[in-house]
């Protein structure tokens, strides 16, 4: 099965740093084929996640210019999940969710084409993220109209 990700943009403070660099090196390993791009490669106990998400948006919409519209997810992480997340979700052009579990990010995949997933720096293993990334990568979208409208609706 294939990613339609061809790009991830990963991103943490410093309460989500050690999940990150343990994601990426793993991710890495996994699936080579999916570039990725760490914006915050670099420990910073002084770090502020809405700087932090500023920069994911950034490198987001080059990055999308580079791999094409609907190829690039992103990946936050602070120390709740939801800082970052809300954050991100300040821009109409991401759609992103903090996950709880499997079947609430396959279903965010599915009806609502979700381009970020953040994660808790303090709740979360890599074993665990990995799997709940797995998620995030495989599940298709659902082309039906409905799902479509909402999204525009949700965009506009």
């Amino acid at each position: 099965m294939t990613s339609p990700f061809k790009c991830l943009i990963l991103g943490s403070d410093h309460g989500g740093w050690k999940l990150k660099q343990e994601l990426s090196s793993l991710l890495f390993e996994i699936y080579p084929e999916i570039a990725q791009v760490d914006i915050s490669p670099n420990l910073d106990p002084e770090d502020d996640f809405p700087v932090v998400a500023n920069d994911i948006l950034t490198e987001f919409l080059i990055q999308e210019i580079i791999f094409g519209v609907g190829n690039v997810g992103i990946i936050g992480f602070c120390s709740s999940g939801n800082g970052i997340n809300i954050a991100l979700n300040r821009n109409k052009l991401i759609r992103s969710i903090n996950c709880k579990t499997e079947e609430e990010i396959s279903l965010s995949r599915q009806h609502l084409n979700i381009n970020g997933l953040c994660f808790s720096g303090c709740h979360f293993k890599s074993g665990k993220a990995l799997k709940f990334l797995n998620y995030f990568l495989f599940t298709e979208k659902y082309t039906d109209q409905k799902y479509i409208r909402r999204i525009k609706q949700i965009s506009s």
